[in-house]
Parts: structure tokens; C-alpha cells; sequence
């Protein structure tokens, strides 16, 4: 770890512990006080988040707003807290990187972005900018978001990459914005150039920012360089996948996204291990500044998969279980379809609907989105066991062999 601001961190590391009574344990158990170097803090992965922190009822954190979202090894819900605090300054992050990016013939917005920190705060943040925006409920058909859009016309569609490809895959959608910016799922060149050309914009007229549940408002795409700023707040640093998973092979250039953010108060976000795959992360000089920065994000390595809203390998680990119990699988997404490939001799297509039930009733919110035309519905499929890969990444991979426990 870099600490570039050092009394930041000192001042986000006493915060932390007088919050969490169980981070200070961790800091004393890492040695952390023998000299404070910040290689000492420890990683805070899904392991010690789910043992001590999404079902955790401290009496300090009653007044936050919790957000929940896919389930954890013990079969809970991760529930995410943010405090006023953390809230306002999430808002003013975003605001400063949409500010520079909207133009003054930018009045009206329009977000479609499922549920969740982002969606309920958009408005908010569009609003401090004297910009009208209107939210489009995900429950709705898709037929229904494309009628909303043509009529209102809004000039600016803050919205997920799979969601505006099935708006487009409609061929309904009429309406021209002045600028696009998307969040929440992998973005390629070809696919901006495809949705630039599309709509008739240029390529400044997409910006793409990445952020997540957890930390929040976290980087966003940079013109004058080409490649992704963090936000000030954020202190990242990455490391190899093989480093932290057992089982992962150390193949590709792909580096796991790991950040201190000095804006969250009631989410530990020291170190936390984000399992983002990133290419090309440097501190490159942008504008006669250095900046922390990164060329893509490739996808996911870790136990969630996002398909409109996360779904936790967890859960498919229980689904698959329960129908075809100890088949090794394997899910991944390509070209915007996610596939849960089984191994099964007893694999029929009524137990892959059965396993796509179970999911249903414990995502309700994807696959509303899936009812909704939103996004790709997920296939279940059989496959013989030599077509099943070997901890690859290929763009969204999970495989339920790779120990996602943090190897410290």
C-alpha cells in the first residue's frame, strides 16, 4: 500500500476502530500499533465481512440506512450502511465528476439503474445540478422504459451497459440524448464506439464510472488521458489473483482492485478487497497532477456475479446443491449472457428450470429485471467436465473450486 495522505489514513483507521470494536482487534492481532505501517492493515475480504460485519447490530449504527444485496456462505443477505455522513459525501463525489462531464444544454436526466445506493441517490445528485430527473422503477417492462424515454426525451441517461443494450434491442427506442453514462458492468471500446454511433454522439459524450455498494463512488473515465481516475477519496492498490485465492492460476495481466476509501464511516473500507479485475493500474500525470489510475476493468474474480443486480455464487453453490448435490459448475458471461455450465450425469432441463427457480426466489430484484426484458435471462446448462475451465477470467468468471477465502 501507498499511503499518499498520510494523516488521512491515521485519522480513517481511529475512526474505524472506535466503530468496530472487532477492526481494532484485527489491527492489534496484524501488530498495526508497533509502527503503523500501513502494509500491516489487514485485508478485509468477504470472510471477515461475513463474520463480522453484514449481520453485525452495533448500538453506533442504528441511525444508518442499510442497503441489502446478494447473500453471503451462511445463506444471509449483505446488508451495506451508510450513515448521513457517508451519504452526502457519496453525492458530492459523483456531483463533481458529472459536473464536469454535463454541458449547460443539459437539463433534463432520466436514470435507469435497477435498485440500490446508486439508483436512490441519482436524483440527488442530478438535482444539485439544476438537472430534472425523473427515475424509471426496474419492476417495469422494458416496452414500458423505452415509452418513458421516447416521451420524455430526456438529455441525459445515467443507466447500466446491459440495460441500455436491451433498451436498443427493442428497436423502439427513438429518442436522442446529449450525453450517456453508464455504471455497473464492463465496458469495451467497441461496445462505446457501437452505442456512440447508435445514438449519432461522440465519444465524450459517454462516460463511464465505476463505483460499487460497498465503497461507493470510486473512479471514472478521464478524456484527456484515456484512462480511469479514482475519486480523490479513494487510496487503491492491487494485487496478483493468485496472492489472495488459493487455486487461482496466475494467468493474464488482470490484477484484483483493493481500496481505502477516506469518505465511508460505517463500512470498513480499509483495504477491502473489491475483487474488480483491473489492466494496466499506474500513477500516471494527467493535467501537470499525479493521479492513480487504471486502462479497464476486465471483470470479476470472487463469489458475486452481476446480472442487473448481484447475484452471490453462494446462492448458485446452494442451487445447484440442492438439485444435483457435489456437481462441480462453473458461471460466466459472455457477450452479455450469463451461463451456470453443471457437470451432471442426472442434469435434465427440468432440474436446470429448478435451479433457476431457486435463484428466483432468493434474487427477486435480478430476476424481475430478467421479467422485465432488462437484462439477459440466465441459462443453466450441462456440460462434460473437460469443457469446464480452471479459474480463468472471462469477463465475469466464478468457479466454485477456487477457495475465495483471503490467504493471509
Amino acid at each position: 500500500m501507498n499511503p499518499v495522505k498520510v494523516k488521512e489514513i491515521d485519522s480513517l483507521i481511529a475512526r474505524l476502530r472506535r466503530t468496530f470494536p472487532w477492526y481494532d482487534t484485527l489491527l492489534v492481532e496484524a501488530g498495526y500499533d508497533l509502527d503503523h505501517d500501513a502494509k500491516r492493515l489487514p485485508y478485509i475480504d468477504e470472510h471477515v465481512l461475513t463474520q463480522h460485519y453484514y449481520e453485525a447490530r452495533d448500538p453506533g449504527l442504528e441511525n444508518c440506512h442499510a442497503y441489502y444485496t446478494s447473500g453471503t456462505a451462511t445463506g444471509a443477505r449483505k446488508r451495506i450502511l451508510y450513515s448521513t455522513e457517508d451519504h452526502d459525501l457519496y453525492v458530492e463525489q459523483r456531483r463533481k465528476i458529472f459536473a464536469r462531464f454535463l454541458t449547460p444544454e443539459c437539463k433534463t436526466a432520466c436514470s435507469d439503474l435497477g435498485t440500490g445506493h446508486a439508483a436512490s441517490s441519482a436524483i440527488e445528485i442530478f438535482g444539485k445540478l439544476n438537472v430534472e430527473c425523473f427515475h424509471i422503477d426496474f419492476r417495469r417492462p422494458v416496452g414500458e422504459h423505452v415509452a418513458l424515454l421516447n416521451d420524455h426525451r430526456p438529455d441525459v441517461l445515467f443507466t447500466m451497459p446491459m440495460v441500455l443494450d436491451s433498451l436498443i434491442q427493442t428497436g423502439d427506442l427513438q429518442f436522442k440524448p446529449r450525453k450517456i453514462i453508464t455504471v455497473g458492468d464492463v465496458v469495451s471500446p467497441a461496445w462505446k464506439k457501437r452505442i456512440a454511433d447508435f445514438f449519432s454522439l461522440q465519444s465524450r459524450d459517454l462516460l463511464d464510472v465505476v463505483g460499487s455498494i460497498e465503497a461507493g463512488s470510486i473512479a471514472y473515465e478521464c478524456f484527456e488521458c484515456g484512462l480511469y481516475h479514482f475519486d480523490d477519496h479513494i487510496i487503491p492498490e492491487t494485487a496478483r489473483p493468485c496472492e489472495l485465492y488459493e487455486g487461482f492460476a496466475d494467468r493474464g495481466k488482470a490484477e484484483i482492485l483493493i481500496l481505502t476509501s477516506l469518505a465511508r464511516s460505517v463500512f470498513p473500507a480499509a483495504r477491502f478487497i473489491t475483487n474488480d479485475l483491473v489492466e494496466g493500474f499506474t500513477t500516471r500525470e494527467c493535467n501537470g497532477a499525479p493521479r492513480y489510475s487504471f486502462e479497464r476493468i476486465v471483470g470479476r474474480t470472487g463469489s458475486v456475479f452481476k446480472n442487473g443486480e448481484n447475484i452471490s455464487l453462494y446462492d448458485v453453490n446452494e442451487a445447484v446443491n440442492t438439485f444435483l448435490p457435489a456437481s462441480p459448475f462453473e458461471v460466466h458471461k459472455d457477450s452479455g449472457k450469463f451461463t451456470i455450465r453443471v457437470c451432471s450425469a442426472d442434469f435434465t432441463n427440468e432440474i436446470g428450470d429448478r435451479i433457476k427457480d431457486f435463484l428466483r426466489q432468493l434474487n427477486p430484484n435480478s430476476f424481475q429485471m430478467i421479467e422485465s426484458s432488462l437484462v439477459a435471462d440466465i441459462e443453466v446448462c450441462n456440460v462434460p467436465a473437460n469443457e469446464l475451465s480452471n479459474g480463468t477470467a472471462k469477463r465475469f468468471f466464478l468457479i466454485n473450486k477456487t477457495d475465495v477465502r483471503n490467504s493471509r
